[in-house]
């Protein structure tokens, strides 16, 4: 355990944490409705989620593994990290149920076949004149 990074603070913080808060009441359990901040993250994964627009942890608790992989810079060891924290609180991420990644992917596929349905339209129409 270190000294906080913030001037005129007691609290000590683990190495590799970006530092506490600054919340009023620190021995108070956390919320949902606390920041995403209040977790003992690692700069770079706290970095991440603000970038996404991350702010509250209940908006992070409404993401899947896989929503949160697909950020920028956000990879395995900063998912191990957040599912760890989140877990010392009791909460866990979304779970992914095999009906949204079905539909995902089926949008993935029409969206393919209409390109597709594009290019060959073109080609019909050019060869046409």
């Amino acid at each position: 355990m270190t000294d906080c990074v913030w001037p005129d603070c007691a609290c000590l913080v683990r190495p590799g944490v970006a530092g506490c808060s600054r919340r009023e009441d620190p021995s108070k359990p956390l919320t949902l409705d606390d920041l995403v901040v209040d977790l003992e993250l690692t700069v770079r994964s706290l970095n991440c989620l603000r970038n996404a627009g991350i702010v509250k942890i209940s908006d992070l608790v409404q993401h899947t593994h896989k929503d949160l992989l697909r950020i920028y810079n956000f990879g395995r060891r900063s998912l191990n990290d957040v599912v760890a924290e989140l877990g010392r609180h009791g909460w866990a991420l979304q779970k992914a149920t095999p009906n949204e990644e079905l539909k995902v992917e089926l949008a993935k596929a029409y969206a393919e076949i209409e390109r597709l349905r594009s290019i060959n339209l073109a080609r019909i129409i050019s060869v046409d004149k």
